[in-house]
């Protein structure tokens, strides 16, 4: 009932005349004008009069749950912002972030006074109807400032500091919010025109798909995967639905995961339908967009080509493009859809499902409520930043028992969020798997090598065997540097860079085309080919890295489980151009926690093998929980108990915010990308803003194919295009553009766009 009142009452404010006028008005700028008034604004009053009825529910339920006590105020918060961001509750000591309670306020009275009373009564039959609820304009108290100053400014933080200090009103805030901006959103671009209907999934797709494309097992590593798959499989059919929600697929690389962990979901999904009656949406989330095209196909080709409504994918690069049945949804309406998660399989990113729990942005929050009954899948788990470990454990826990929420941990390399009692496996005998699997031998180099003296290594290296090479470092530059040097050895192979310096539509390209190619391969990469991508290559070697880094890239090397096993090489690869300074410290800091640790692991260590991985990664999270700060964690858990909102979203940042300003740079690549940047130049002409920000959302997946981000020190054109982004047509290209290894990082050179 408070949930359907905090509906029904959140844009009362609109009954005044100061808002009926503007919406009558035609004159824009008059409009524009009317807009910023502060009697034509609807949702402070709104608010007060919900806060007002409310309360007066609650009095008379005479309940004492807790719960029943905030939603005053916490219906108050959510329509005062529903247009809008929420702030922190209440002023914090030592914290200046805008607060919900310090506003001008007085303005409400002559709001209130000017709406009609029988107008105002009429619409509160509504609830009489319904409810059994007499409501009346004579029953408000004379001033509504008098009233929003006794009994919300002042009461409500003495009774949100009594109440604070509980993790699940922080989620409940969130939820309520995330309901009534999903209606209001939903109600104004459709209306009543379109029913979203649930959509029923095979739970045995999976297996379907794998028997009709692969048929039974015929190598060994099948034989691995095939009981890792049945393992999971057994576990979820026997699993106690009633207890713990959160569970782990902690197996070796190129094992199956992508499959087992959706047949997993599906299975849950249809034992939860069954056994609970409750229909589950599956999230299924990854750390880098760059991988996210490759599982979505992975889904898409089991799933035998689904519409949007089954399986979406979203991320801010995606395709804006919904179809269910028959209907193709305009721009406006499939972006809503998309960033709301109106589909049975959403895949996304970890950026949008922690920024759409630790966040304030309406934008953001508009999907929270999709959660709910859901099953998360967390794919490369160990990207999490080590200062969030314990901010993670408490919101997954958290929201598993207050939304009945699943989480599923997936990775090879299992961080330490969870006590090994507080998660269940998925394959209990994982153990053994890595034991099987012997793919690689890791050897670590002991002495450093300056960028030259490696350059001449990985050329002796490639010259006297014709095997496939991968090289991983850890900057563009060096990454560039070696390249270069390589290509100049002319050896008979297919020649491969891969970084963000290169337009991602080429990027996906090369990764398909190295997992296709049976030729030999010589590439050189950047970490962006670490986790997820599908490739099996002879020999990896690896610029030093953190452990988790280091068994990530092993898994590009053997992958499956080929005669000859696998060699990885790990090396300290110094920058000779800058006082020898090690190329690992420009990426992950100078004595960052990870890599004291891979190094106390290692001490001793010429060459470890895959067998004993787990153990070596299980000794390294160890000590990286034992001696890592939770300061961070704490501080935005302290910010959500005291429902600090604003506070929140200014200080979890999941993608650390580079110390430099970049640029954003177009690539007139070819004959697609031309007619692409001219449709984006018409598109900049449109006067309409709104127009014009839908026609762009339209064209945007294929904008950004040929969009890449360049430090601005390697940019130095004499003026940006109107646009924002700085436009390198075909004639351009040779002077800044290097087909094979991307933007030509020079800062001597001076390029005119």
């Amino acid at each position: 009932m408070l949930v359907w009142m905090m509906g029904f009452l959140h844009d009362i404010g609109k009954a005044t005349p100061f808002f009926q006028k503007y919406l009558a008005e035609t004159d824009e700028s008059e409009k524009a004008r009317m807009k910023n008034e502060k009697e034509t604004r609807h949702g402070f009053i709104s608010a007060v009069i919900a806060h007002f009825i409310i309360s007066g529910l609650v009095d008379k339920a005479n309940t004492e749950n807790v719960l029943w006590e905030l939603m005053p105020f916490f219906t108050f918060m959510a329509i005062k912002r529903h247009h809008g961001n929420p702030c922190n509750a209440v002023r914090m000591p030592n914290n200046n972030d805008n607060n919900e309670l310090d506003d001008e306020y007085e303005y409400i009275d002559k709001q209130f006074a000017s709406i009609d009373t029988d107008i105002f009564d009429h619409l509160m039959v509504f609830p009489r109807q319904i409810w059994g609820i007499e409501i009346q304009k004579a029953d408000f108290p004379g001033k509504l400032s008098a009233y929003f100053k006794q009994n919300i400014y002042r009461n409500e933080k003495s009774r949100t500091k009594r109440l604070r200090k509980k993790l699940s009103y922080f989620f409940i805030f969130q939820y309520l919010f995330s309901l009534l901006i999903q209606a209001d959103k939903k109600e104004a671009i459709f209306s009543d025109r379109y029913t979203f209907n649930k959509v029923d999934i095979n739970k045995d797709i999976v297996k379907e798909y794998i028997q009709s494309e692969f048929g039974p097992p015929k190598t060994e590593m099948d034989i691995i995967r095939s009981n890792i798959f049945n393992d999971a499989d057994n576990t979820i059919s026997n699993i106690d639905i009633d207890a713990g929600k959160i569970l782990s697929l902690n197996v070796p690389t190129g094992t199956g995961k992508t499959f087992t962990c959706l047949s997993t979901a599906l299975q849950l999904r249809a034992r939860l339908e069954r056994e609970k009656n409750q229909r589950a949406r599956i999230i299924y989330t990854l750390p880098f967009t760059s991988i996210i095209d490759q599982n979505y196909q992975v889904f898409e080709g089991i799933l035998s080509n689904p519409e949007t409504n089954v399986l979406l994918k979203h991320h801010h690069l995606a395709d804006i493009y919904f179809k269910a049945g028959d209907h193709e949804f305009e721009t406006d309406e499939s972006k809503f859809l998309i960033e709301s998660w109106e589909s049975e399989i959403v895949v996304t990113t970890m950026f949008q499902l922690f920024h759409s729990i630790l966040t304030n942005r309406n934008r953001m929050m508009v999907k929270f409520e999709k959660m709910v009954n859901a099953i998360v899948l967390c794919d490369e788990i160990q990207s999490l930043p080590y200062k969030y470990w314990k901010l993670v454990k408490h919101i997954m826990f958290s929201i598993s028992k207050l939304f009945n929420t699943w989480f599923i941990l997936i990775t090879a390399t299992q961080p330490k969020i969870f006590d090994s009692t507080e998660i269940q496996e998925l394959v209990p005998s994982k153990a053994k798997y890595f034991s099987q699997l012997d793919r690689v031998d890791i050897s670590f180099e002991k002495d450093p090598l300056t960028l030259q003296e490696f350059k001449q290594v990985c050329k002796e290296a490639i010259q006297s065997t014709d095997e496939s090479y991968l090289f991983v470092m850890n900057t563009v530059n060096s990454a560039l540097e070696l390249f270069e040097s390589l290509r100049e050895t002319r050896i008979k192979a297919q020649y491969y860079f891969l970084a963000t310096n290169i337009v991602p539509i080429e990027r996906l390209k090369r990764i398909d085309g190295i997992r296709k190619s049976k030729q030999r391969k010589i590439i050189v990469s950047t970490q962006m080919i670490e986790a997820g991508v599908d490739i099996d290559i002879d020999n990896v070697w690896r610029d030093m890295g953190p452990l988790e880094s280091i068994n990530q890239v092993c898994g590009r090397c053997n992958r499956h489980l080929g005669s000859k096993k696998g060699k990885v090489r790990i090396f300290q690869v110094l920058d000779d151009a800058n006082k020898n300074k090690p190329f690992e410290t420009y990426i992950y800091g100078k004595n960052p926690l990870s890599m004291l640790q891979t190094r106390e692991v290692l001490t001793g260590n010429d060459t470890i093998c895959e067998t004993d991985f787990l153990r070596n990664m299980s000794t390294y999270y160890a000590k990286i929980e034992e001696r890592m700060s939770p300061q961070e964690s704490d501080k935005i858990l302290e910010f959500m108990e005291n429902l600090q909102f604003l506070s929140v979203y200014n200080n979890f940042k999941l993608i650390e915010e580079e110390g430099y300003e970049r640029k954003d740079i177009f690539i007139e690549l070819d004959s697609n990308a031309q007619k692409t940047w001219a449709t984006y130049l018409s598109i900049m002409q449109i006067e309409d803003k709104l127009e014009r920000k839908n026609k762009f959302l339209a064209i945007r997946k294929d904008f950004y194919d040929y969009v890449i981000s360049v430090p601005a020190k390697y940019v130095h054109e004499k003026e940006f295009e109107e646009t924002n982004f700085v436009f390198v047509n075909e004639e351009q290209m040779p002077t800044c553009y290097d087909k094979e290894t991307g933007w030509i990082r020079t800062i001597d050179d001076v390029y005119t766009f």
